[in-house]
Parts: C-alpha cells; structure tokens; sequence
C-alpha cells in the first residue's frame, strides 16, 4: 500500500509541470527543428502516406510502411481512444480536451522524429530477422549515450509488461458492465488470443492488424458520427466549454465533482500523451521495421498515426461523450464512453461500444507483447525474452482481477520515466533529425523523380 502510494504521488508530479516541460516543451523544440513538418507539410504527408500508399503490401514477406505503421496504430488505437478520453473528463473536466488536443499536435512532431530516429540508426537482426530498431538504439547509437540506453531499456520492459494489465483491465471492466458476464470468463478470452498471435510472431501480428484496425476505426466512428449528428445543436457549446474550461477548470455539475486548471492539464496531457503514445518511443520499434528508402519516408507515417488517434479517434470519443452530457453522472471516466453510446443508440450502442473496445485493446495488448518480444530479444536474448513473454501474460491475468484504475499510476509512472528519457535523447539528436528531413526535402525528391523519370 505505502509502495502503490508513493508511485501514484510520483505519477502525479510527473504529468504536471515536469511533464509540460519535457513531453510538450520538448516537442515544441523538436517540431521547429523539424521545421514545424506537421503543419506546413500535413497536406504532403497525408498525401504520400495514406494518399498512395493505402494497404501496399511489403515485398518478399518484407513490411511496408503502411502495414508497420498499422500495426503501430494498433498500439495506439485502443484503451485511450476510449477508456483514456473518459478518464481525462471524469477527472480533469471538459478543458482536459483541449491538453490532448495540445498534445497531439506536439506529439505528431515527436513521433516523426522516433520513426526517423529508429530508421536511421536500426540494424539488421540476424538472429530473430527484421532489425533491431527504437530508442534503445537511436540512443546509443545516434546519441550516444550507453546511460540512456540502458535506463531506457529497464523502464522500457517495466512499461510493456504494464501494458498487458492496463489493456485487460480496460476489456474486462467494460464488457462486465455492459453484459454482466464474470470477469474471469473475459479475462481468459483475451489471455487465450494475445497468446496463440503471440505464438505466431511479428508476421501473424501484422496479418491480425491490417486486418482489424481500419475496419474497428470506421465502425466506431461511423457510429460516434450519427450521435454527433443526433446531438448537434449541443456541439458549439461543447467546444465553447472545452476551450473555457481549458484554462479556468470546471465547477461541479450534476454528479461531476469539479475540476481545476491543474486537474485539466495533468489529465489532459497524460491521457493524450496515453492515447497516442508519444515520446515514450515504443512504436517507434515497429516503424523501424519498415522497408523504406529514407527515413524520413517512414517518419511521415509517424505524424499520421498521431493524426487518426488523437486529431481524429480521442476527438470523436470526447464529443461524443460531452454532447451528450453523460460526464456529467459523476460515474467512472472507463465507463462514459459506454454510457453515452448507450444512451444514444440503445442495445446497438452498447455492442458496438463494446465491440470496438474489445478489438481497439486487443489489438493494442497483442501490439504491446510483439513490441515485448522486439525489444527483449534485441537487449536480452531468446531465452529471457520467452520468459518475459510468459510473465506478460501472467500480468494480463492480474489486470483482469485488479481493475484500469488500480493498474494506471504503473503505467503512467513507467510512461513518465521513458517520456524524461527519450525526449532528452531526440533533443540531443537534433541536428541529426534535421540534417535527415533538409535531405529528404531538398536532395531525394528530386533523386528520386530523376530516377523514375
């Protein structure tokens, strides 16, 4: 108990002012060093990701930059999307969307500057195939520091068994509520499948999430689109407060107990940093796995993947559950998105809510345990790496049994921890970074237009 107190007092310093410093500062010093990519070129990257690039298969059982940043994607697109956006209303009121909105526009930037990273400075893995790529090489490697490496790598392990809980949780107590099945049953479900992708590799999990990801996409926010249209004389209203509240907090209403600046901004900027992943520097693992000529090729699809997840999924999730009022109950945030879908949509509601957060954590708890299987045989080996495995799905059983709110200060305390490392290890590589996107931009387009021409 005193130890569960100590981290959950260190996770809320941590996503306060220190948090603001490093993850949103920080990305700010990355964005303009990048020349501000997100923005003056969202239209080209949108292009020349999605835009020409839409399900492009790898060659020779290679993975394209598509299908690496889907799988990225099924990390990302999950528990937050849904369970995350909840949490940050019930907690820091209506002005924490606009934190993760702040968020997600710093946190295109970073991610661009991983996956450039994580290209850049991967190398081939002879013995498990692919590459060895992500921070706990870009660190060394490009900014050479064995220190940030090696602390990256313990708290990078620690983050991803925490993974395993905090998505179980999230199914478990969802599913519970909508259908009153026992929660063991649902925890031996989602146990059984990360097992039998987990048994099949990197290959199986790509073939899983290229499949799963875009159609749960559209579906959930097909869905959340017609409540949005159901509910549409409220939508100025909810921005008004968003923006309102985004700086002055939220009194009590109804059941909601109230919130202050500085419960928006702490919820606001973990749950947006939560859904999107960004800075801690995970999928940069799996964009680093892609057969790309540059990297910032791969980099683009970095700020895409933060585009959908937060620019477009959390938003529709945040409306959807403002608009319609139910974040005023005062009920727990892992259940708002339920309820308003529920309340708008009835028992149609309630099956897609559910179904779209069974496959979104799913999905992101098998992500999270192929990143495991990445990252532990890159640092230790075969043999740790199978026992690691083992406890990731030992620790997905104590998810179930313990709850998303029991599980979260973990997580947040391990997320913290790698955000403080990696952020200061992309600043340190700034001039590579920006020495890597002036090539891209003024030297390869044109290489590779004579090329083809």
């Amino acid at each position: 108990m005193i130890i569960y107190k100590a981290i959950s007092a260190f996770a809320d310093w941590a996503w306060g002012t220190p948090m603001l410093i490093w993850l949103v500062g920080g990305g700010i010093v990355l964005t303009i060093a990048v020349g501000g990519i997100q923005f003056r070129r969202l239209g080209y990257v949108l292009k020349h990701t999605i835009g020409e690039n839409f399900r492009k298969k790898g060659e020779n059982g290679k993975i394209s930059g598509y299908q690496a940043v889907i799988s990225a994607l099924s990390a990302t697109l999950g528990t937050g999307n849904i369970v995350g956006v909840g949490a940050a209303i019930a907690l820091g009121g209506p002005g924490a969307v606009f934190w993760m909105w702040v968020v997600g526009c710093v946190a295109m930037g970073i991610k661009y500057c991983e996956a450039l990273a994580s290209v850049k400075f991967r190398e081939p893995n002879v013995e498990a195939g692919g590459y060895k790529a992500g921070p706990s090489m870009y660190l060394r490697k490009g900014a050479h520091s064995k220190f940030l490496a090696g602390a990256y790598g313990i708290f990078a392990t620690w983050g991803l068994l925490m993974s395993g809980p905090e998505h179980t949780s999230a199914i478990v107590d969802v599913v519970q509520q909508a259908t009153d099945i026992p929660r063991i049953p649902i925890m031996i479900v989602c146990v059984v499948i990360v097992a039998v992708v987990m048994l099949g590799g990197l290959k199986r999990f790509v073939q899983v999430s290229e499949v799963i990801v875009p159609v749960m996409a559209i579906l959930y926010c097909g869905v959340g689109l017609i409540i949005l249209v159901m509910n549409i004389t409220a939508i100025p209203g909810v921005f008004v407060e968003i923006f309102r509240c985004a700086f002055t907090g939220q009194a009590a209403v109804g059941g909601f107990a109230g919130a202050t600046f500085a419960q928006a901004l702490r919820w606001g900027t973990s749950r947006g940093m939560y859904s999107s992943d960004a800075g801690n520097g995970l999928q940069s693992i799996m964009h680093g796995q892609a057969e790309v000529e540059h990297p910032v090729q791969q980099a683009m699809w970095g700020v895409f993947e933060v585009f959908v997840d937060t620019i477009v999924v959390c938003t529709f999730t945040a409306l959807v559950i403002l608009c319609t009022g139910v974040w005023e109950t005062g009920n727990q945030g892992s259940s708002l998105a339920l309820n308003a879908f529920t309340q708008s949509c009835g028992v149609f509601g309630t099956a897609v809510e559910c179904i779209a957060l069974f496959f979104f954590s799913i999905t992101s708890a098998i992500a999270m345990a192929a990143f495991l299987e990445r990252h532990a045989n890159m640092l230790f080996g075969k043999k740790v790496t199978v026992v690691l495995q083992v406890l990731y799905l030992i620790m997905m059983v104590v998810g179930g049994y313990s709850g998303f709110d029991a599980v979260l200060p973990f997580t947040d305390m391990a997320s913290a921890m790698m955000i403080f490392i990696n952020i200061t290890g992309l600043i340190i590589m700034i001039k590579v970074l920006r020495n890597e996107t002036k090539d891209y931009f003024e030297n390869f387009i044109r290489r590779d237009s004579e090329c083809k021409n």
